[in-house]
């Protein structure tokens, strides 16, 4: 796998979550199935039997305490755990027992109160009831705490694909819906190094850039900031497959075939893009097309990306009515193939890469034509 691997978000099973993500997120980065691993788990330990983790019911007592531990962490990680007691009144104390380092300490609080650290396996956080409001009766002694942990969750958006949700590699243009979770019931302040947001339906979006990037999404609420790191990648390559073969009248030279095209790689999902061909000069001309070799002439009109990162057109590969005599030839397309976001925010025509198509003919009028992994040969 090697370190440098880790650091560059190599994914060696290809299910969109990078290496270094699936080690800390405790799933095998060997294993395209198992993407869904938990980062850690929180053990809550009450001194007050049958306590419930609840700002309604189940008081702790007047000086009980519930301590949060931290079980399952592969590394170190930063956790902020949140507070919310069901008599304002009353004042409880929050203090790390065992931590890798305290960002912060904690302390005295009435209501709600938070406190964070770099944690690990065996970290402890303890909360503590201190006193009660001295008009409050004996049955009200002690606090009703609700006890949570945020955290910056997300859902990419793409519908209908078989990706896995957890995925931190996003294609260019992808949409992300981000959240804190459990919900604070405010929004927080949403910043990004790139990309941008946007309000979908009560949704709050994250829209990766149309360039491949190292994105970072932070959320931030009552002063502390949550992160998320997502790999943005663009378009790699192409892959034709043909479809069908065209139907060309008997005695005649020529060759035709429709092919599927699919937007590489399938581990993201590109469904926000647009895609067509570019034009291009003919080269390594030879033989019977040194006269007659034409230029690419792509449909110009925008192609949508669906699910599985197939064009919604199949493409047309064909060289028809090559008048006799035949003798042997050849020429090829470097065909430029270009994206842009779909939603035109971003107003730039990029080119990915080129695919090659080449046409032959024989002496016979044989005429075979390639791209890709796509191959049409047909004798007149």
């Amino acid at each position: 796998m090697g370190l440098e691997n880790l650091l560059n978000g190599v994914d060696y099973d290809g299910d969109g979550i990078s290496d270094l993500d699936e080690l800390l997120q405790n799933s095998n980065p060997l294993d395209p199935n198992d993407f869904t691993g938990r980062t850690h788990l929180l053990v809550l330990e009450a001194s007050q039997p049958g306590w419930e983790n609840d700002v309604a019911t189940n008081d702790i007592g007047l000086g009980g305490h519930v301590k949060v531990h931290y079980l399952g962490l592969k590394h170190p990680m930063e956790s902020c755990v949140w507070v919310e007691e069901g008599m304002e009144a009353e004042e409880f104390e929050m203090k790390w027992e065992s931590a890798v380092s305290v960002i912060e300490a904690g302390g005295h609080f009435n209501g709600s109160g938070r406190a964070s650290a770099i944690v690990t396996s065996g970290s402890v956080l303890c909360i503590e009831d201190k006193q009660s409001h001295a008009e409050f009766d004996e049955e009200f002694l002690g606090g009703e705490y609700a006890i949570f942990e945020h955290s910056l969750a997300y859902e990419v958006a793409t519908a209908g694909t078989m990706l896995p949700e957890g995925r931190t590699m996003l294609g260019v243009c992808e949409t992300v819906h981000v959240y804190l979770d459990p919900s604070p019931g405010a929004e927080p302040d949403w910043n990004a190094n790139c990309g941008y947001f946007q309000s979908d339906a009560g949704d709050f979006c994250f829209h990766a850039c149309d360039t491949g990037a190292a994105a970072v999404v932070t959320a931030t609420y009552n002063d502390y900031t949550y992160t998320q790191n997502f790999t943005v990648i663009p378009p790699s390559g192409v892959l034709y497959e043909k479809s069908r073969e065209w139907t060309i009248p008997a005695g005649t030279a020529g060759a035709g075939m429709d092919a599927y095209v699919t937007i590489l790689p399938t581990n993201v999902s590109f469904a926000n893009l647009l895609f067509r061909e570019g034009v291009v000069n003919p080269s390594e001309v030879s033989g019977y097309f040194v006269e007659c070799a034409p230029d690419h002439a792509p449909n110009f009109a925008w192609r949508e990306v669906w699910n599985e990162n197939m064009v919604s057109a199949a493409d047309q590969c064909y060289a028809t009515n090559l008048p006799a005599p035949w003798s042997d030839g050849h020429f090829q397309w470097d065909i430029p193939q270009l994206y842009k976001d779909a939603s035109e925010h971003y107003t730039d025509i990029h080119t990915f890469t080129t695919a090659i198509q080449h046409t032959f003919i024989e002496s016979d009028g044989t005429v075979e034509i390639r791209k890709g992994d796509a191959v049409v040969r047909r004798s007149p």
